[in-house]
């Protein structure tokens, strides 16, 4: 087994190289990979070392390891998806480059879909018949990491990444309100949380001053659509965890309204988390408002509209 971490330096069976804003790692032969759990900045690699490889064609593209970063939807985007780029990049490179998913989730499908990756780029296991070559994106990281040493060279990856999405953004807004209610599919279950909308839904339902409109995520099917509807909102309610933690990134100058207070807490106990959340709301001029439950949220609601 060898191990990688973000100050791995090239050696026997590891090439470290940076191309623009990113680094990765070249590792060949590959058997298997997961992340340390105990310290989330490494990754331990199963390999084998004899096979030649002259002849190889498997060139692989890793950006997601096991608990939680592939099953979580908000872990998975600021942990793998803001590698998304370096893999188109990299495919331009290298013709026979696939991207290795562990898991299958519609998410994973809207996002690759956002970023032009089609089906026939996408595997699910790496074929051990044959030797490859894998690449390892770095900064090696999650948000539970305690450890803020690549923050920096972090920034300017979800700096790419909001860029990358604010070409599809509105500047107009001309919805009041958008109202997200939680999504009933693909919730990570060790997250998964019940939060009501009828109140609030029903609050708006009977004032027609207000233009709103109640997007449901669990339906759908294209990413565009989302953070056109997001981007043109002056005020979003949500719920928390990866509903704000992704369309935090979504919008501009906007208030999201947040039912509970999970983040609030994580934030507390991962810097990583904190820095996240506070640095998207500033590049992104939006203000949070968090709220205890909807019943808050909808007394609140009745002295503003």
């Amino acid at each position: 087994m060898i191990y990688i971490t973000n100050n791995t330096c090239t050696q026997h069976n590891i090439v470290k190289e940076t191309y623009d804003i990113y680094t990765f790692f070249y590792i060949n032969n590959v058997i298997s990979y997961s992340f340390d759990e105990s310290t989330y900045d490494t990754i331990n690699i199963h390999i084998t070392e004899s096979r030649d490889l002259d002849n190889t064609n498997k060139l692989y593209f890793i950006l997601e390891y096991n608990y939680p970063s592939r099953d979580a939807f908000a872990h998975w985007v600021y942990e793998s998806a803001i590698y998304l780029e370096l893999f188109i990049i990299l495919k331009k490179r290298y013709n026979n480059l696939k991207l290795l998913l562990q898991t299958r989730h519609n998410f994973k499908k809207l996002f690759c879909n956002f970023f032009n990756i089609s089906d026939d780029d996408i595997i699910y296991e790496i074929d051990t018949n044959n030797t490859n070559k894998c690449i390892f994106p770095s900064p090696i990281s999650s948000l539970h990491l305690k450890n803020i040493d690549t923050i920096d060279i972090y920034r300017e990856q979800i700096n790419r990444f909001k860029n990358y999405i604010l070409k599809f953004m509105n500047n107009v807004k001309n919805i009041e309100y958008t109202i997200m209610p939680r999504q009933s599919k693909e919730n990570y279950k060790g997250n998964d949380r019940n939060y009501s909308f009828t109140d609030i839904i029903n609050l708006f339902q009977n004032i027609t001053s207000k233009t709103y409109h109640i997007l449901n995520t669990d339906y759908i099917e294209n990413l565009h659509t989302q953070i056109s509807i997001v981007s043109s909102s002056k005020n979003v309610i949500l719920s928390d965890g990866s509903a704000l933690l992704v369309n935090n990134l979504f919008t501009h100058n906007s208030n999201i309204l947040i039912i509970d207070k999970f983040t609030q807490n994580q934030a507390a106990n991962y810097p990583k988390m904190s820095l996240l959340l506070k640095y998207i709301s500033e590049i992104n001029g939006n203000t949070l408002i968090y709220f205890n439950n909807d019943v808050e949220i909808c007394n609140y609601l009745q002295t503003v509209i």
